[in-house]
């Protein structure tokens, strides 16, 4: 029986081979960064300022942002919600006369003015609810829905401040995005700091 002796693999199977494998590693590599970079910080001086006059985190505007309009200034949802922070006009003109400001449709669409209002009704939610699970379940559902769903026991707020027992899945998913997207927002701005 005659032993076939293998030969060594010729330097271009092997040169392939080490591309491939660079090609990999790079690829895992872009990844991790891309990962990085889920949580944009874009209009940075429009939610600060906005933050600021409102006593709002900026994580929780920017996680609002990021869930409702994935920074798309021109978005509109199906229920007729426009811009950034998707605002219905008629809440947007009810925010306007709360702030003695003449009501304009181009705020809806504006940066600065959109994170604005969407921030002054966040904080109006805040006052009332007093409590962030409550507050991203009524800018999703409705503050006179959440309400109810607290008044009748529906739904109840434990000891951490959690939300428990959201009768509406697309507004439990929302509240649990949102709160993914803050912890996000966090970590991304305490390295932008850095």
């Amino acid at each position: 029986m005659n032993k076939r002796r293998m030969r060594p693999l010729p330097k271009i199977i092997i040169s392939l081979l080490l591309v491939f494998i660079a090609f990999l590693f790079v690829l895992g590599v872009s990844e991790l960064f891309r990962r990085e970079k889920v949580y944009p910080i874009h209009y940075r001086e429009e939610v600060k300022s906005a933050s600021e006059k409102f006593g709002i985190d900026e994580s929780t505007v920017f996680a609002v942002i990021y869930c409702e309009s994935g920074f798309d200034k021109d978005a509109v949802s199906n229920m007729g919600a426009v811009g950034l922070m998707q605002i219905l006009p008629e809440t947007l003109e009810w925010l306007c006369e709360k702030d003695g400001v003449d009501y304009s449709e181009d705020f809806l669409t504006s940066p600065e003015k959109n994170i604005y209002y969407g921030t002054m009704f966040m904080s109006i939610l805040y006052d009332y609810f007093e409590n962030w699970d409550a507050v991203h379940a009524a800018y999703h559902a409705g503050h006179t829905r959440v309400r109810n769903w607290l008044d009748e026991g529906v739904c109840v707020i434990d000891a951490d401040g959690n939300l428990f027992g959201i009768p509406i899945d697309a507004t439990r998913v929302y509240v649990d995005r949102i709160n993914a997207a803050k912890d996000g927002y966090i970590k991304a701005l305490e390295k932008e700091q850095k």
